[in-house]
């Protein structure tokens, strides 16, 4: 996905949350998405995003807003986030990188800095770039954000700001 892809239906998934219960987008119908890809709980700055959205959940569903967090770790490490962020949102466990090949945010980089998520049993590419879409009420992608490094992602700020702006 890309922003040629803006306006275009978000590809459906059904992945199981940290509780082995399935959860699919088609459900979030009527309802705006932002569908937050991370690298996985052995990322810092992973985890101090997923903690922030928590803190920012009530700002999100003011909106009409779920948020959706999917990673490919693994589900003790999803839960593992979950819990330390007290996230209120679904964390979304795409283990076989199914999801994150179908929105095009899978990195396929063999560098220095992937020695951590080697460390941690990922091979490199097996994860995705921390990336955001934001969805509308009818499953239409307005907006997304591919980040180009493991530390570029959108504020807070900056996904309710254009969350406002859509929605108007």
């Amino acid at each position: 996905m890309n922003d040629k892809n803006i306006s275009s239906q978000a590809p459906q998934f059904q992945l199981n949350d940290v509780n082995g219960n399935q959860v699919n987008l088609a459900s979030f119908k009527g309802k705006w998405v932002v569908l937050v890809f991370y690298r996985g709980s052995w990322c810092p700055m992973c985890n101090m995003q997923i903690a922030s959205l928590a803190k920012d959940y009530p700002e999100f569903q003011r909106r009409n807003t779920e948020i959706i967090a999917i990673s490919t770790d693994t589900p003790e490490g999803a839960r593992k986030t979950q819990e330390k962020s007290h996230a209120p949102f679904p964390i979304l466990i795409d283990e076989d990188n199914n999801v994150i090949q179908l929105y095009k945010v899978a990195t396929e980089k063999r560098e220095l800095k992937d020695v951590v998520a080697l460390m941690h049993r990922k091979k490199a590419g097996a994860y995705a770039m921390p990336s955001v879409f934001i969805i509308d009420t009818d499953g239409v992608v307005r907006y997304s954000y591919i980040g180009k490094s493991y530390t570029d992602r959108p504020s807070n700020e900056d996904l309710l700001s254009r969350l406002s702006e859509l929605q108007s």
